[in-house]
């Protein structure tokens, strides 16, 4: 009967809390492998642009040359590597105000890029802007509320 009860022992103490140990730490590792798997791809990041927006309505008789000014303040905006929207429909530059060249593919701090189309502005309407990152295909500026003004070309 001594040698059934000396069967019953179990597995001692000092290697219980070193298979406890081991159990927390594997544990811990697949816990913190899973957990990074969800901020793969959310590293992608966007240059936060520092413009200043107008957009003017032309009221001439032919009133087709609506005007879209981005003045950079800080920074510098390669016009390579961007769209411009204007309530969702692209716009293309067509150059710097009063400046030569007549398109220009970088803009720094001071600069005003000039978008100039037939947009159907009308003065006083607000109007939401955004300037899309084309790499990402995500958007590094929006402007909710422009409200037009106007000129006479």
């Amino acid at each position: 009967m001594k040698a059934m009860k000396k069967d019953l022992a179990g597995v001692s103490p000092v290697i219980a809390v070193i298979l406890m140990v081991a159990i927390t730490v594997v544990l811990a590792g697949v816990v913190f492998l899973w957990a990074q798997s969800f901020t793969e791809g959310s590293g992608d990041t966007v240059t936060t642009l520092n413009v200043r927006i107008k957009l003017y309505e032309d009221t001439t008789v032919a009133n087709q040359d609506d005007k879209l000014e981005i003045e950079v303040l800080g920074g510098t905006i390669d016009w390579d590597n961007y769209a411009v929207k204007v309530n969702g429909v692209e716009y293309a530059q067509t150059g710097p105000l009063d400046a030569t060249p007549a398109v220009i593919t970088i803009s720094n701090a001071g600069d005003t890029a000039l978008f100039v189309d037939d947009m159907g502005i009308t003065k006083g309407t607000a109007y939401k802007v955004q300037i899309v990152d084309l790499d990402g295909n995500k958007v590094a500026y929006t402007s909710e509320n422009v409200v037009a003004l106007s000129y006479a070309s």
